[in-house]
């Protein structure tokens, strides 16, 4: 996927480059079926839950990641801005679940 859209800021167009995927679920016995939607991006990768129905809402949210031990990670604390001062540990020394917060 390559979109380009017109942008606010240091450049005048922002470039969305990357690999995805729909993949198709369901809930426990096959009830509530839902897409999970995945982009790979040569810097990350970003995940979301597509749920059918009408309206907002915001389910219950329980997404957990299991890490083989010794894993490098990279991480900041979102301390009022999503652009924080990163940093580079092994995920043996991070404090979980997420207590910095």
């Amino acid at each position: 996927m390559r979109q380009r859209y017109p942008w606010r800021g240091v450049h005048s167009e922002a470039v969305n480059d990357a690999n995805g995927a729909k993949v198709a679920l369901a809930g426990a016995g096959g009830r509530l079926p839902y897409t999970l939607e995945v982009r790979a991006f040569n810097d990350g990768v970003a995940f979301r839950h597509v749920i059918p129905g009408e309206g907002r809402r915001t389910p219950d949210e329980a997404t957990a990641f299991v890490l083989p031990p010794g894993s490098t990670v990279w991480y900041h604390v979102f301390r009022g801005h999503y652009e924080g001062a990163w940093s580079c540990t092994s995920c043996t020394y991070l404090l979980l679940p997420w207590s910095f917060w």
